[in-house]
């Protein structure tokens, strides 16, 4: 879960340097993060009946929750 939300930040960095016009000043800590990202594995998913999600390990049985828990 903790690479899970590192990229989600990292990425979320990128797009907020994007859109306020920062990545020339960013541009360094852009590219770390970029070099960062390509090492990181994806994230595990199996099939259910609704279709692909995510799961915590690889071969882990996806479990669906009730709407609204």
């Amino acid at each position: 879960m903790d690479l899970t939300l590192t990229r989600f930040l990292f990425r979320a960095f990128g797009e907020a340097c994007s859109a306020l016009g920062r990545e020339a000043e960013e541009r360094e800590l852009l590219s770390r993060i970029g070099e960062i990202l390509k090492s990181f594995p994806d994230n595990p998913t199996a099939e259910s009946r609704r279709g692909t999600v995510l799961v915590s390990v690889s071969g882990q049985r996806p479990r669906l929750s009730p709407a609204g828990s």
